[in-house]
């Protein structure tokens, strides 16, 4: 019943034009900012994920930090009861990727999965090295244990850039989809696993089929008899990124049905977007890059940056859907 009515919330009561940003209702104010200084959050907060628990949602993100020359990074949890006002849990970090102090983690997605949480992620690696990508699981979403490495996936090239995988549960099931390069060209890459460990041959559909512009980022949310896919598309004719949601029966044919285009004025490097669906409507969740801005050099040492990050939110009413 709970799939069922999920799918219910993607059906729109209006057609408006793909794109139409005055659709979207975007908060004045932040969901989260970067910490005080010394923090381990006090440059940027890059990306979430966002499971509902209980009442309400937790939400995963990933926050940057200076040290010194290097940026660090871990993730963190805040709760919400309504998935508008958000509280940061007062002992984050409650994941780091690694003891190095420069290792970073791309990506982290989170989901409930035989009553605990399960959480994919990506360690970019050098130029000539391909990604590596992790499993994780806790008991609480606070204490985390490593589930080990996904092997014999074609992730990506070579290459400093993760490729951004997505993880969620149905049922007995894990999903894993992410958006990957063979031969120069980038595909949807789909499989599933019933124990963490052993994966299915992965199905693979040219992202040329979906959107024209260079696809990444592809989150996918399961609604009753539908995938909803929701992912960053660049128009590099444009320059400009927007955020685009489609939705498929058989997740091979996908249709522009449910929230409008949102553009990205400032998007940083690595965008990655999540939404969640309520009856009211979707609510979207992006990383925003800060205007460059004197900062007092004398409180880093070094070159002090010029740019950090906030998670921002934007609300489109299930009366501004397009498609049907």
């Amino acid at each position: 019943m709970k799939a069922v009515a999920l799918a219910l919330l993607l059906w729109p009561a209006a057609t408006l034009s793909a794109g139409d940003k005055a659709s979207w209702h975007v908060a004045e104010q932040p969901v989260l900012t970067p910490g005080e200084f010394g923090s381990w959050d006090d440059f940027a907060i890059r990306e979430a994920s966002i499971v509902r628990t209980g009442n309400g949602f937790t939400m995963f993100y990933k926050a940057v930090a200076f040290s010194g020359q290097e940026r660090t990074c871990g993730i963190g949890i805040a709760r919400s009861t309504d998935g508008v006002t958000w509280q940061k849990f007062k002992d984050n970090p409650i994941f780091t990727p690694g003891a190095s102090e420069d290792e970073q983690v791309a990506s982290f997605t989170a989901t409930k999965w035989n009553d605990q949480f399960w959480a994919v992620f990506a360690v970019p690696q050098d130029e000539d090295e391909k990604p590596q990508v992790e499993l994780a699981r806790s008991d609480d979403g606070i204490v985390w244990q490593p589930a080990g490495r996904i092997e014999g996936l074609p992730f990506e090239t070579p290459g400093s850039m993760s490729s951004q995988p997505c993880l969620y549960a149905e049922g007995q099931i894990l999903h894993l989809w992410w958006v990957g390069r063979s031969n120069d060209k980038a595909f949807l890459c789909h499989s599933i696993s019933r124990d963490a460990k052993k994966w299915t041959q992965t199905t693979m559909q040219p992202t040329t089929e979906i959107d024209s512009r260079e696809m990444s980022a592809a989150r996918i949310y399961p609604s009753g008899n539908y995938y909803v896919l929701v992912y960053a598309a660049h128009d590099e004719d444009k320059n400009r990124f927007s955020i685009v949601t489609k939705i498929s029966r058989e997740a091979r044919s996908w249709f522009s049905k449910g929230p409008p285009e949102f553009a990205i004025e400032r998007p940083p490097r690595g965008l990655i977007p999540t939404m969640i669906f309520t009856a009211e409507g979707a609510r979207l969740f992006f990383p925003e890059t800060l205007p460059v801005k004197e900062i007092d050099a004398g409180k880093l040492p070094g070159k002090p940056p010029s740019r950090g990050c906030v998670l921002r939110t934007a609300f489109c009413p299930k009366s501004a859907y397009v498609g049907y």
